[in-house]
């Protein structure tokens, strides 16, 4: 990992910081006053989960910040929180493997404390210490429902990029027992996949786990567990049978539901433009994920309909 590769690298005062935030140095002498976020409750695939909604400016601020972070870049291992990477990529590098170790963990957002942000920040982008606290203060947040201190806050566009950052030592410690053991291993946010042609033993998985848990980590042992793929085994939203990729029938499920949805909304007589139009997006959007796995050539007509009630939506409230 080259850190010299982004500009944040080796900044040593406030004012230079905001020149590359491009951001009033006022504001970031009292980064908590301007940039304070209170976290809101919501349900995400069953799991209740505190999430962060930066204001738009600090959103945008977060976004240029990332943008000056990328070119660090990121080990080929990693898919979550990289740009041009994501899921299906994911679950692509296992493809060709018949065995799998497949490792959760909890909270991972949560679990990055402050102090390893600050440590990256002053360390690893050679940061003067009033620099690195506030880029610190910029990308975490804290909760009085959960007591705990400054963390990575899930929703800030920082915090997926941040936390691979953050823990690069982890990460290769991850990967270099996964090469001694002729493992293929990522990570895609919070999962860990580990998958090999041969046989990964129990005692294989307890050294990961252990490595895990020196980090502070909590394993999350219900959705943790080796796998031998017989019929398919479904690796970040996506299966993986007969080296191939398959989605999975809760995908295709949930396709039938939202186009059932669409449709009963679209004939009601209390005609909602604005609904519609976001229920043909959410249709579009898990066509979008089919596609790019599989054919989509049996359920074309859906994409034809969807098309079509968008189309009179906008004549009708045009």
């Amino acid at each position: 990992m080259n850190f010299e590769k982004s500009i944040l690298y080796n900044v040593q005062s406030k004012k230079h910081l905001a020149n590359l935030l491009r951001i009033d140095a006022r504001k970031l002498k009292a980064v908590r006053e301007y940039f304070s976020v209170e976290p809101f409750v919501a349900e995400i695939n069953g799991k209740k989960r505190l999430l962060y909604n930066p204001s738009y400016f600090h959103k945008q601020l977060l976004k240029r910040m990332l943008l000056l972070l990328y070119p660090i870049g990121a080990a080929n291992y990693v898919f979550g929180g990289i740009k041009n990477r994501d899921y299906i990529m994911n679950a692509e590098f296992h493809k060709n493997n018949k065995c799998f170790c497949l490792i959760d963990i909890k909270d991972f957002f949560p679990s990055t404390s402050s102090d390893f942000v600050y440590r990256f920040f002053r360390y690893k982008m050679n940061m003067s210490i009033d620099v690195a606290k506030i880029c610190t203060l910029l990308t975490t947040a804290s909760s009085r429902e959960t007591n705990k201190l400054d963390y990575l806050p899930q929703g800030y566009p920082t915090s997926p990029y941040l936390s691979y950052l953050c823990y690069l030592e982890f990460f290769e410690q991850l990967n270099n027992i996964s090469v001694s053991k002729n493992i293929t291993f990522s990570c895609y946010y919070d999962d860990l996949t580990f998958s090999s042609q041969h046989f990964i033993s129990k005692g294989t998985k307890r050294d990961i786990i252990k490595l895990i848990e020196s980090y502070q980590f909590q394993v999350n042992k219900d959705k943790s567990r080796l796998l031998k793929n017989s019929n398919g085994v479904k690796v970040t939203g996506a299966v993986i049978r007969d080296h191939k990729l398959l989605i999975p029938n809760s995908m295709h499920l949930k396709l039938y539901k939202t186009y059932d949805k669409l449709l009963n909304d679209f004939y009601l007589s209390s005609f909602d433009q604005t609904n519609i139009v976001n229920m043909c997006d959410a249709v579009d959007g898990i066509l979008a994920s089919i596609s790019r796995v599989e054919s989509i050539e049996n359920i074309k007509h859906i994409k034809n309909k969807v098309r079509i009630i968008r189309e009179i939506s906008n004549a009708i409230t045009s």
